[in-house]
C-alpha cells in the first residue's frame, strides 16, 4: 500500500508517468546551481576589476566638475523631470553643491546610497547629505536619510 501523503497515493499512474519530466527538470536545476554560483562569483570579480579601472577616470571627471561653478544646479535645473520640482530657492541651494556620489552595495541587501556634497552655505550646516535606498526586484523604498 502506498503512503497517504505520497505523490503516488494521490496521483493516478498515467499522470505520474508525466512527472518523470518534472523530476528531470528539477534535477537539471540542482545541477545548474553550482554553475550559477560560479558565474555570480566571476561576474562579481569582473565588475570589481572594471570599477578599479574606471575609478581614476571618474575621479578626474569629478575634479573637472567641481571646478565648474554651479554645475550641479545647472544640471538639475535643466533635467526634464527635476526642473518641474525645484524652486528658485532650491536652485540657489544647489549652487553650493560641489559633488554627487552614488555607492551601490549588493550584499547582504541591494543598497543604493546617494551622497550630495556641499560647500559652506546659508541653508544648512551639513557638508554631506546622504539618502539611502533599499532596492529589491519589485520596488525601491527609502531606508535612511
Amino acid at each position: 500500500m502506498r503512503p497517504e501523503g505520497s505523490l503516488t497515493y494521490w496521483v493516478p499512474e498515467r499522470l505520474r508517468q508525466g512527472f518523470c519530466g518534472v523530476g528531470r527538470a528539477a534535477q537539471a536545476l540542482v545541477e545548474l546551481e553550482p554553475v550559477n554560483a560560479q558565474a555570480r562569483k566571476a561576474f562579481s570579480r569582473q565588475r570589481e576589476k572594471m570599477e578599479r579601472r574606471r575609478k581614476p577616470h571618474l575621479d578626474r571627471r569629478g575634479a573637472v566638475i567641481q571646478s565648474v561653478p554651479g554645475f550641479w544646479a545647472n544640471v538639475i535645473a535643466n533635467h526634464p523631470q527635476m526642473s518641474a520640482l525645484i524652486t528658485d530657492e532650491d536652485e540657489d541651494m544647489l549652487s553650493y553643491m560641489v559633488s554627487l556620489e552614488v555607492e551601490e552595495e549588493k550584499h547582504p541587501v541591494h543598497l543604493c546610497k546617494i551622497m550630495l556634497f556641499f560647500r559652506s552655505n546659508p541653508y544648512f550646516q551639513n557638508k554631506v547629505i546622504t539618502k539611502e535606498y533599499l532596492v529589491n526586484i519589485t520596488e525601491y523604498r527609502a531606508s535612511h536619510s
